[in-house]
């Protein structure tokens, strides 16, 4: 998946529905952004974009008979509110080597769901709700992503 290719890429997804069956496509297409979207050890600021632009262009080819926008949105809020709770309950872990780090999973899927609703996937109603419940808990990792949020979508939030 690249950019040259995304177009490609997103009208044969959405021909294999044809074939398979939806929650079947949609539980693959789901299973592949989190393990190549949501690594516990890093921020894909340049991947997400990709991956959500080729799901949200199945989403918008296919259209809304096959669900993939809603099971992408609740899947993604769902693990973002579970990363949250495990980010909020721990500072941090240990590598090998006892240095710290702070585990990145929430970063990731509150990316997942800014491109998501930058790509008119979701609407802004959810969007907002999130931000209301991040700054009602304010903890460092509610923070973060309330700042990812504003640098990736607080434009078009704005708008």
């Amino acid at each position: 998946l690249s950019e040259n290719t995304l177009e490609s890429v997103s009208k044969s997804l959405a021909s294999l529905y044809s074939q398979y069956p939806f929650h079947d496509m949609n539980n693959c297409i789901w299973r592949n952004i989190q393990s190549a979207c949501i690594p516990p050890a890093m921020v894909m600021k340049g991947l997400i974009p990709l991956y959500i632009a080729a799901v949200a262009g199945v989403h918008w080819i296919a259209g809304d008979r096959i669900q993939l926008g809603g099971c992408l949105i609740e899947w993604s809020v769902k693990q973002f509110y579970e990363s949250l709770t495990k980010g909020r309950c721990r500072k941090g872990d240990s590598d090998v080597e006892g240095n710290e780090f702070v585990n990145k999973e929430a970063s990731n899927t509150i990316l997942i769901i800014c491109y998501l609703y930058n790509y008119g996937v979701m609407h802004c109603t959810l969007m907002y709700d999130l931000i209301k419940h991040l700054i009602k808990n304010f903890s460092e990792i509610d923070v973060e992503s309330l700042l990812l949020i504003l640098s990736h979508c607080g434009q078009q939030l704005r708008s």
